[in-house]
């Protein structure tokens, strides 16, 4: 009976400690490095970073350029100390980070605070096998990976790439989650069900182009800017389909040039779902085909209990330009929307300010659309065109426009 109960004690021991040991990466400080586990310099052959036993599994030093194919363990934690980031440059530059629900892959700071490290970089990675599954990158953004202090990020893309990331976790930036640099082409092969947080600018800064590749899943909390901000990528307007999905937070439109949707014969069309909000920024409009482009459109299909919403940042009139169309396309359709503060200066000719100005030659159909708080009209269209535009309008509602609810130019 004795030498049951001690054999009993000693299982229960081991018991112990076997639970002490995968509770430890959870419960301990953040231990010395080790030669064997500190990352830096270049890595230009394949590696593997394992998930071991110890609270931190690797260090980054310093910047560390990735050339070859780096796949990380499920469960595996990364600690950046100050002044250190990753950098997959590149096609060869390749990342296959594939964590679980269970065992998410970490990226933080040493010290944990905003700004601990630079974060990660994608410079030329156009690669489809680029992977972020369940990764969480915190705490990045102390300074740009080219000194350029305005492109400071958890996460910074750069030159042409591609990446599926789903299921993670970009927060407590000093700057943006998510940026694209002006030299970005950036492919999102998947991109839903993440969660930006805590960061201290906009949590993505994405051209307009990249904004049709995001799912509509992600959460947004606690960002100092709780938008998704666009910008345009080209000089010839956002070519092609593009369809923009509702989200959890409003698109919004930065800086003070126009979106413009299709240009000379680039063809672009762009369709706001049900749900989707754009706000705009200050002095910016959209302007629907420009110079001689005649087959570009703008729908937006709201229901009548989700419509789509365009509005100014503040709710003042002549925000916003407005909404300029200028094709003859029957794409040109908004249903069950809310188009408000824009009109503050003329889109064509003398007396065009409006939420939405139709030039000459150019359709519009509207149906269940309120258009209010206009320093303008309410819509206007151009009649003294050798072709007048062409309104149709069912069931517009209207309110405190300055010029009028309808207007010609």
């Amino acid at each position: 009976m004795i030498q049951i109960t001690s054999l009993k004690a000693i299982f229960t021991i081991a018991c112990s400690a076997v639970i002490l040991s995968c509770s430890k990466k959870e419960a301990d400080s953040t231990p010395t490095p080790s030669t064997s586990n500190i990352l830096k310099g270049t890595i230009s052959t394949d590696k593997v970073l394992v998930n071991g036993a110890a609270t931190v599994d690797y260090y980054l030093e310093e910047i560390v350029e990735v050339e070859a194919k780096l796949t990380i363990e499920p469960g595996t934690v990364i600690v950046a100390k100050a002044g250190s980031g990753i950098s997959f440059s590149t096609p060869k530059g390749v990342v296959i980070a594939a964590g679980t629900a269970l065992k998410p892959i970490v990226f933080k700071s040493e010290s944990g605070a905003k700004g601990g490290w630079l974060g990660v970089k994608f410079q030329g990675s156009n690669n489809p096998l680029n992977q972020l599954s369940y990764v969480t990158i915190t705490d990045g953004g102390s300074t740009s990976f080219d000194g350029d202090e305005s492109k400071k990020a958890n996460i910074q893309f750069a030159g042409v790439n591609q990446m599926k990331m789903d299921h993670c976790i970009v927060a407590n930036s000093a700057n943006w989650g998510i940026y694209e640099t002006y030299s970005s082409d950036l492919t999102l092969i998947d991109f839903d069900s993440n969660q930006f947080k805590s960061n201290t600018n906009y949590p993505l800064f994405l051209f307009d182009h990249t904004a049709k590749d995001l799912g509509s899943s992600s959460v947004f909390s606690d960002n100092t800017k709780n938008y998704i901000a666009l910008r345009q990528k080209n000089f010839d307007g956002l070519p092609g389909a593009h369809t923009w999905k509702k989200q959890a937070v409003p698109y919004y439109w930065d800086g003070t040039d126009n979106l413009v949707i299709g240009y000379y014969n680039t063809n672009g069309n762009l369709t706001l779902e049900a749900g989707a909000q754009l706000v705009m920024g200050p002095g910016t409009g959209i302007v629907v085909g420009d110079n001689a482009n005649s087959t570009g459109f703008l729908k937006l299909m709201g229901t009548s209990t989700s419509n789509v919403l365009i509005k100014g940042e503040s709710a003042v009139k002549g925000f916003w330009k407005g909404i300029f169309i200028r094709t003859n396309s029957v794409g040109n359709d908004f249903l069950f929307a809310k188009i408000s503060d824009a009109g503050s200066t003329n889109l064509s000719g003398t007396g065009s300010k409006a939420n939405v100005v139709v030039d000459g030659d150019a359709m519009l159909k509207m149906t269940n659309v309120f258009l209010g708080n206009s320093a303008g009209c309410g819509y206007t269209k151009n009649i003294g065109a050798t072709i007048p535009g062409a309104v149709t309008g069912i069931n517009l509602t209207y309110a405190t426009n300055t010029g009028g609810n309808v207007c010609t130019y």
